[in-house]
C-alpha cells in the first residue's frame, strides 16, 4: 500500500521511511521511474510518516528576507566551468576551507545522478553544472546527521523539497553547523529517462560515454546557449551535434516532471534554505553592463545564517544588489499546469521507446533539427537587434 493516494502528494525525499519507528516503509519505483513510499503490513498507524513530510509541513515566513544579489565569481575559470556565475563554488569553498563537508549532486560511474559528499575541492567540482534529474539521495541525510553530531561543518545543496526534508529530518539535533543551499527548480525528471538518453547517445555514436555536461558554455552559445558537451572513451568531443540537445529539449517540454513538481509549494520567494542560487535570468534588462553572456548567479539570502555565510565569501565575488522585482522568474511564481500531453508522452515512451520520443518530443528528426537551427538563428538575430522581448510579447498575444 502506498502512503499517499495521489502521486502529486510526494516529492520522493524518503524522510518518511527514514523516520518510521517500525521501519515499515520502503521506497519503491513506480512505472515512470519515480520513488514513492510503500507501507508494509507491520505499520502501526502511528502517523510519524505524515508528520515529517516536506510537502505537508508548514512553511515559516522569513520577515525582511530574502536579500537579492547578482554575483559573478572573480575567477573567470570558475565562472566558465559553472552553470551560471560560480556562486556555488564560492559558497562551498568557504565550507571546505573551514574543514567542512559539502553535499551536492554528481554523476557516478554509471551516469546515475546521485547526492554525494565531498571533502576536497576536486571532489566538489563534480557537483558543478546543472543536472536536470531527480538525484538519488542514498544515505545522505543520515550522513549529514552523523557529521553534525560530530560537530562538523556541513553544507547541503539540492532541490528545495530535498532541503526542506533535510531540515525536518534534523530537528532535535544541533544544526548550528548546517548550511543549506537550494536551487530555483523547474522540476525533476526521473533517472529512468536520463539513463535511456545516455544509452541513446552511446548507441548513436557507437562509443562509450565518459562525460556529459548539460550546460556547456561554448563560444557559440555562451551562457544562454544551453549547449551540451558529450565526451566519449576515445576522446571524441561532441558539442555541435543537435543530438546532444535532445534531453534538454525534452526537459523543456515539462512532460516528464515528477507529479509533485507541478504543484510545488517551494516555487516562491520564501525558501526553506539559508541561501538560494540560480541563473539570474533577465540580467540583460536590469543590469546590462553586468552581463557578458558568461554567466551571472542570482543569490537569495534567506536567513541570518545565510547572510553570515555570504559575508564570508564577498571577497571572491563581483556583487550587485538587486530586488524582488528584477529577480522574479517563472519558477518563483508558483506551480505550473500539467501539460495536456503528459499522459500520452508516458504511454508512448513505455510502448515505443526512447528513440521514438526523442524524435517526436526531443527534436531528433530532420524537421526537428531544421526547426531547432532556425529558432537559434532567429533568436540570435532578434537579440542582436534588441527585439527579442518585443517578439516574445507579440507571440504571447
Amino acid at each position: 500500500m502506498y502512503l499517499y493516494k495521489n502521486n502529486s502528494e510526494c516529492c520522493g525525499c524518503g524522510v518518511c521511511a527514514l523516520s518510521c519507528p517500525q521501519k515499515c516503509i520502503d521506497m519503491i519505483y513506480d512505472d515512470e521511474g519515480f520513488l514513492y513510499p510503500h507501507i508494509n503490513e507491520y505499520c502501526t498507524d502511528c502517523g510519524t510518516c505524515k508528520s515529517v513530510c516536506a510537502l505537508k509541513s508548514t512553511q515559516s515566513e522569513h520577515g525582511t528576507y530574502p536579500l537579492v544579489y547578482a554575483v559573478k565569481h572573480k575567477d573567470e575559470m570558475v565562472r566558465i566551468s559553472s552553470t551560471s556565475g560560480g556562486a556555488f563554488t564560492a559558497l562551498s569553498d568557504w565550507i571546505l576551507e573551514n574543514n567542512g563537508l559539502v553535499f551536492g549532486v554528481k554523476y557516478n560511474e554509471e551516469f546515475l545522478v546521485v547526492t554525494s559528499c565531498a571533502e576536497s575541492k576536486g571532489e566538489r567540482d563534480k557537483f558543478k553544472v546543472s543536472k536536470y534529474v531527480q538525484s538519488d539521495l542514498g544515505n545522505s541525510f543520515n550522513k549529514v546527521r552523523d557529521f553534525l553530531k560530530q560537530d562538523k561543518l556541513v553544507m547541503f545543496s539540492g532541490t528545495p523539497c530535498q532541503v526542506a526534508a533535510l531540515r525536518i529530518y534534523c530537528k532535535g539535533i544541533d544544526t548550528k553547523n548546517l548550511y543549506l543551499c537550494d536551487l530555483i527548480c523547474t522540476g525533476t525528471p526521473p533517472q529512468l529517462l536520463f539513463q535511456d538518453f545516455i544509452r541513446f547517445l552511446e548507441s548513436n555514436k557507437k562509443k562509450k560515454l565518459t562525460s556529459f555536461n548539460m550546460r556547456y558554455k561554448s563560444n557559440r552559445g555562451g551562457w544562454r546557449g544551453y549547449n551540451s558537451l558529450a565526451i566519449y572513451a576515445d576522446g571524441f568531443q561532441d558539442n555541435k551535434s543537435l543530438i546532444n540537445s535532445v534531453y534538454t529539449t525534452l526537459f523543456g517540454t515539462h512532460l516528464a516532471l515528477r507529479p509533485s513538481c507541478y504543484e510545488c509549494k517551494y516555487k516562491r520567494l520564501e525558501r526553506p534554505s539559508d541561501i538560494t542560487i540560480a541563473d539570474f535570468w533577465g540580467i540583460e534588462k536590469c543590469m546590462p553592463d553586468f552581463d557578458d553572456n558568461r554567466g551571472v548567479s542570482l543569490v537569495l539570502i534567506n536567513s541570518d545564517k545565510g547572510k553570515y555565510w555570504f559575508e564570508n565569501i564577498e571577497n571572491k565575488l563581483h556583487i550587485r544588489e538587486s530586488n524582488k522585482t528584477d529577480c522574479m522568474q517563472k519558477n518563483l511564481k508558483g506551480g505550473r499546469a500539467i501539460p495536456n500531453g503528459r499522459t500520452r508522452f508516458w504511454l508512448e515512451y513505455k510502448t515505443k521507446g526512447f528513440t521514438y520520443i526523442a524524435k517526436k518530443y526531443g527534436g531528433h528528426s530532420l524537421t526537428g533539427k531544421c526547426t531547432k537551427v532556425l529558432k537559434i538563428f532567429v533568436k540570435s538575430v532578434l537579440m542582436k537587434l534588441g527585439l527579442f522581448d518585443f517578439a516574445k510579447k507579440v507571440l504571447k498575444k
